[in-house]
């Protein structure tokens, strides 16, 4: 059983991580940084308007840190709700799949099918 509650929480962590868009908001914070790093390096701008440029990316990268936070809480807090509604059932402790989770071959076994499961995702669906 605490085999299937680890894959079922595995597939709702990808789900999740594509739902809440994650890898957009980290987008957004690099090209604000990348912006900012630009505007540093312009040498057609004087130092107001390069500190003006500098201190809107520092608001945006603020705002940024909270959108990712926020979302890597959802993240979790999605990816940790079928351990807990199991443990609530009666299907298993959390402590119990906590550890099965944590072991080095579960890991492992667990990244190289999620890899590959997106690599033929990606093959199949360009």
């Amino acid at each position: 059983m605490i085999l299937a509650i680890t894959v079922f929480a595995i597939l709702i962590f990808l789900v999740a991580f594509r739902a809440t868009g994650l890898i957009a908001a980290a987008k957004t914070a690099v090209t604000t940084a990348n912006g900012a790093m630009a505007t540093i390096q312009d040498k057609t701008l004087d130092d107001l308007q390069k500190e003006k440029a500098v201190q809107a990316a520092s608001i945006g990268l603020a705002k940024s840190f909270i959108s990712i936070a926020i979302r890597s809480i959802i993240l979790l807090a999605l990816t940790f709700l079928p351990i807990w509604l199991a443990s609530l059932i009666g299907l298993a402790s959390i402590d119990d799949t906590l550890t099965f989770m944590a072991r080095w071959d579960v890991i492992v076994g667990a990244s190289v099918i999620v890899i590959a499961g997106i690599y033929l995702y990606r093959k199949i669906r360009p």
